[in-house]
């Protein structure tokens, strides 16, 4: 869902940079704002590459000021170019803008295209005073004036802050345009913007398109903060995209077999008492030696006669036996 209203502005320096960026928003931007730096930097060929894709459409920015003629030739270009949008300053006076209107015109006519509308510059949102200038007035009284210059000269709107829209819409009408740049979404630095305002206040106080650029490109997810003014301009709250699941193929979608059952711990091993190995022919058991040969006994000592105790002297011997 994208919206006319939402104007992004390409503010970068490269063309490479304006490119990833027309890419990343392609689905939730309808229109880019091209500004001088880019422009400066990469030339017309930009604007044809993000009118390639999507039917974007493109805001050219360069803010003309300088002598009718001048400026009703290079709004002639632009026209050619095939822009939605062209910003040319209303300090040019009426003459100039005059004549822009009438280069636009005739050149979309000759070529069959379609006119591009024509905003003027009021004051642009970083001043806070224009006393500087040579201006007296406040500035809420010098964008009605020029808002009612730039109607009279035929242009098709303005460019102010969201602080002037209100007045601007009183002076001259829900038909005449309203650009409101100076857009924050809250929490972000102002850099050199003053004059801001979040896109809910602005577009509740009549503008017709809102111009946003750093909040966009800086933040973290320019695609979901392009979603988020989108959102705002038409009403809604902002749906948080649910998380994408991821791509599953056919093997993927088989049923996973069941988890493995937590391992229990093994008992501590017990010893186990073995049986001796039997003896083989070739090998005695080893756990009995063999024992030691048994010494035969020996032979009993013949033990002498026992001596006969000599005779006493008084004792008669026995006779010998004769030989």
């Amino acid at each position: 869902m994208r919206s006319e209203k939402l104007i992004v502005a390409l503010d970068v320096a490269e063309d490479k940079e304006a490119k990833a960026l027309v890419r990343t928003l392609r689905q939730d931007v309808s229109v880019f704002k091209v500004g001088l730096q880019l422009f400066t930097s990469a030339g017309p060929s930009i604007i044809k590459t993000i009118q390639k894709g999507d039917k974007h459409k493109v805001m050219l920015d360069l803010k003309y000021h300088d002598i009718p003629t001048t400026v009703a030739k290079a709004v002639m270009e632009a026209t050619k170019l095939g822009v939605f949008m062209v910003t040319l300053h209303a300090l040019g006076g009426k003459e100039m803008l005059e004549r822009a209107v009438e280069a636009a015109q005739e050149t979309a006519e000759k070529l069959s295209l379609t006119r591009p509308k024509l905003v003027a510059i009021t004051v642009p949102t970083s001043r806070q005073d224009i006393g500087d200038v040579g201006i007296g007035d406040t500035i809420s009284e010098q964008v009605i004036r020029l808002a009612r210059l730039a109607q009279a000269a035929g242009c098709d709107g303005v460019v102010c802050s969201p602080q002037e829209i209100t007045a601007v819409k009183q002076a001259c009408g829900d038909d005449f345009l309203v650009v409101a740049p100076g857009i924050r979404l809250g929490g972000e630095e102002e850099d050199d913007q003053k004059r801001v305002a979040s896109p809910q206040a602005a577009l509740k106080a009549g503008a017709d398109y809102i111009v946003v650029g750093r909040p966009i490109l800086r933040a973290a997810d320019p695609t979901q903060a392009a979603q988020k003014i989108n959102a705002s301009i038409y009403g809604l709250e902002y749906q948080e995209p649910a998380p994408a699941e991821p791509e599953t193929s056919p093997e993927s979608e088989v049923a996973a077999p069941p988890p493995a059952p937590e391992p229990t711990p093994e008992p501590e091993p017990q010893p186990v008492a073995l049986p001796a190995p039997e003896p083989t022919p070739e090998q005695e058991p080893a756990s009995e030696p063999a024992a030691a040969p048994v010494p035969e006994p020996l032979p009993e000592p013949i033990s002498a006669p026992e001596a006969t105790p000599p005779p006493d002297e008084g004792e008669a011997l026995p006779p010998k036996d004769s030989e």
